[in-house]
Protein backbone atom coordinates (compact mmCIF):
# COMPACT_ATOMS: atom_id res chain seq x y z
CA UNK A 1 0.00 0.00 0.00
CA UNK A 2 1.42 3.35 -1.03
CA UNK A 3 0.95 6.22 1.38
CA UNK A 4 0.79 9.74 0.12
CA UNK A 5 2.70 12.14 2.30
CA UNK A 6 0.78 15.27 3.21
CA UNK A 7 1.86 17.58 5.93
CA UNK A 8 -0.90 18.83 8.16
CA UNK A 9 0.21 22.47 7.90
CA UNK A 10 3.02 22.87 5.36
CA UNK A 11 2.51 26.61 5.01
CA UNK A 12 2.90 27.61 8.65
CA UNK A 13 5.12 30.50 7.62
CA UNK A 14 2.14 32.10 5.86
CA UNK A 15 0.73 32.88 9.30
CA UNK A 16 3.71 34.88 10.43
CA UNK A 17 2.57 38.27 9.25
CA UNK A 18 4.33 41.55 9.43
CA UNK A 19 2.59 44.02 11.73
CA UNK A 20 0.46 45.73 9.09
CA UNK A 21 -0.61 42.49 7.46
CA UNK A 22 -1.49 41.04 10.86
CA UNK A 23 -3.56 44.10 11.72
CA UNK A 24 -5.44 43.89 8.40
CA UNK A 25 -6.02 40.14 8.56
CA UNK A 26 -7.03 40.32 12.21
CA UNK A 27 -9.61 43.00 11.43
CA UNK A 28 -11.08 40.74 8.71
CA UNK A 29 -11.20 37.87 11.21
CA UNK A 30 -12.96 40.04 13.79
CA UNK A 31 -15.44 41.17 11.14
CA UNK A 32 -16.01 37.48 10.38
CA UNK A 33 -16.96 36.91 14.03
CA UNK A 34 -19.28 39.92 13.78
CA UNK A 35 -20.88 38.49 10.63
CA UNK A 36 -22.34 35.79 12.90
CA UNK A 37 -24.01 38.50 15.00
CA UNK A 38 -21.42 38.33 17.79
CA UNK A 39 -19.93 41.57 19.10
CA UNK A 40 -16.28 40.53 19.03
CA UNK A 41 -15.40 43.59 21.14
CA UNK A 42 -17.05 41.83 24.09
CA UNK A 43 -15.01 38.65 23.58
CA UNK A 44 -11.38 37.86 24.29
CA UNK A 45 -10.64 38.88 20.70
CA UNK A 46 -11.72 42.43 21.49
CA UNK A 47 -9.27 42.27 24.40
CA UNK A 48 -6.48 41.21 22.05
CA UNK A 49 -7.23 44.09 19.71
CA UNK A 50 -6.98 46.49 22.66
CA UNK A 51 -3.74 44.78 23.74
CA UNK A 52 -2.18 45.48 20.32
CA UNK A 53 -3.14 49.15 20.49
CA UNK A 54 -1.91 49.50 24.07
CA UNK A 55 1.40 47.81 23.26
CA UNK A 56 2.02 50.11 20.31
CA UNK A 57 0.97 53.25 22.20
CA UNK A 58 2.93 52.63 25.42
CA UNK A 59 6.29 52.44 23.64
CA UNK A 60 8.35 51.30 26.60
CA UNK A 61 6.44 53.19 29.28
CA UNK A 62 5.45 50.00 31.10
CA UNK A 63 7.32 47.00 32.46
CA UNK A 64 8.77 45.27 29.39
CA UNK A 65 8.35 41.64 30.46
CA UNK A 66 4.61 41.97 31.16
CA UNK A 67 4.07 44.12 28.09
CA UNK A 68 5.72 41.52 25.86
CA UNK A 69 3.81 38.67 27.51
CA UNK A 70 0.49 40.39 26.77
CA UNK A 71 1.54 41.32 23.23
CA UNK A 72 2.79 37.84 22.31
CA UNK A 73 -0.36 36.26 23.71
CA UNK A 74 -2.48 38.59 21.57
CA UNK A 75 -0.27 37.90 18.53
CA UNK A 76 -0.59 34.13 18.95
CA UNK A 77 -4.36 34.30 19.41
CA UNK A 78 -4.76 36.64 16.44
CA UNK A 79 -2.86 34.27 14.17
CA UNK A 80 -4.95 31.30 15.32
CA UNK A 81 -8.20 33.20 14.70
CA UNK A 82 -6.97 34.24 11.25
CA UNK A 83 -6.22 30.60 10.37
CA UNK A 84 -9.65 29.46 11.60
CA UNK A 85 -11.42 32.26 9.74
CA UNK A 86 -9.55 31.69 6.48
CA UNK A 87 -10.33 27.97 6.42
CA UNK A 88 -13.91 28.03 7.68
CA UNK A 89 -14.78 31.01 5.51
CA UNK A 90 -14.27 28.59 2.60
CA UNK A 91 -16.07 25.73 4.38
CA UNK A 92 -19.11 27.48 5.84
CA UNK A 93 -21.02 24.19 5.92
CA UNK A 94 -18.77 22.97 8.74
CA UNK A 95 -19.36 25.83 11.15
CA UNK A 96 -22.36 27.57 12.67
CA UNK A 97 -23.23 30.36 15.09
CA UNK A 98 -23.07 28.12 18.16
CA UNK A 99 -19.59 26.93 17.17
CA UNK A 100 -18.33 30.49 16.75
CA UNK A 101 -19.88 31.59 20.06
CA UNK A 102 -18.29 28.66 21.82
CA UNK A 103 -14.85 29.27 20.31
CA UNK A 104 -14.60 33.02 20.96
CA UNK A 105 -15.65 33.08 24.59
CA UNK A 106 -13.32 32.10 27.39
CA UNK A 107 -10.31 33.43 29.23
CA UNK A 108 -7.93 36.00 27.76
CA UNK A 109 -4.87 33.91 28.61
CA UNK A 110 -4.49 30.20 27.94
CA UNK A 111 -3.33 29.73 31.51
CA UNK A 112 -6.29 31.65 32.94
CA UNK A 113 -8.22 28.49 33.75
CA UNK A 114 -7.53 24.78 33.62
CA UNK A 115 -11.11 24.16 32.50
CA UNK A 116 -11.91 26.43 29.58
CA UNK A 117 -14.30 24.69 27.19
CA UNK A 118 -14.17 27.54 24.70
CA UNK A 119 -10.40 27.23 24.36
CA UNK A 120 -10.70 23.46 24.10
CA UNK A 121 -13.21 23.90 21.27
CA UNK A 122 -11.09 26.57 19.58
CA UNK A 123 -8.21 24.08 19.73
CA UNK A 124 -10.44 21.49 18.01
CA UNK A 125 -11.21 24.01 15.27
CA UNK A 126 -7.49 24.74 14.91
CA UNK A 127 -6.71 21.03 14.50
CA UNK A 128 -9.57 20.70 11.99
CA UNK A 129 -8.14 23.57 9.92
CA UNK A 130 -4.88 21.68 9.54
CA UNK A 131 -6.64 18.58 8.22
CA UNK A 132 -8.79 20.67 5.87
CA UNK A 133 -5.79 22.60 4.54
CA UNK A 134 -4.08 19.28 3.84
CA UNK A 135 -7.06 18.35 1.66
CA UNK A 136 -8.85 15.92 3.95
CA UNK A 137 -12.60 15.75 4.45
CA UNK A 138 -13.50 16.69 8.03
CA UNK A 139 -16.65 16.44 10.13
CA UNK A 140 -17.20 18.23 13.41
CA UNK A 141 -19.97 17.49 15.93
CA UNK A 142 -19.53 13.74 15.74
CA UNK A 143 -18.76 11.01 18.26
CA UNK A 144 -15.17 12.27 18.33
CA UNK A 145 -13.94 15.87 18.44
CA UNK A 146 -13.42 15.60 14.71
CA UNK A 147 -13.63 12.87 12.13
CA UNK A 148 -11.36 12.98 9.08
CA UNK A 149 -11.19 10.84 5.98
CA UNK A 150 -7.50 10.07 5.41
CA UNK A 151 -6.38 7.83 2.54
CA UNK A 152 -9.75 6.07 2.42
CA UNK A 153 -9.86 5.48 6.15
CA UNK A 154 -11.94 7.12 8.82
CA UNK A 155 -9.84 8.73 11.52
CA UNK A 156 -11.52 9.66 14.81
CA UNK A 157 -9.54 12.43 16.46
CA UNK A 158 -9.80 13.53 20.07
CA UNK A 159 -8.19 16.96 20.39
CA UNK A 160 -6.71 17.55 23.82
CA UNK A 161 -4.81 20.65 24.80
CA UNK A 162 -1.73 19.86 26.83
CA UNK A 163 -1.91 22.02 29.93
CA UNK A 164 1.05 20.69 31.92
CA UNK A 165 4.23 18.65 31.64
CA UNK A 166 2.54 15.86 33.58
CA UNK A 167 -0.32 15.74 31.08
CA UNK A 168 2.14 15.58 28.22
CA UNK A 169 3.88 12.59 29.75
CA UNK A 170 0.55 10.90 30.51
CA UNK A 171 -0.96 11.44 27.06
CA UNK A 172 2.24 10.90 25.11
CA UNK A 173 2.22 7.16 25.76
Amino acid sequence: MELSVKYIDPGYDKFIFDAEKLKEEYQFACEWISSYGIDYQKTRFGDYERDFVEFLNKKGKVEAKESLRVFFNAHLEANELIRIKNVFDKHKELIDLDSIKKAVSGQKFRTGSKKDQSRDFAFELGVATRFIKAGYYVELNNIADLVAQVNGRTLYVECKRIKSQRQLEKRGK
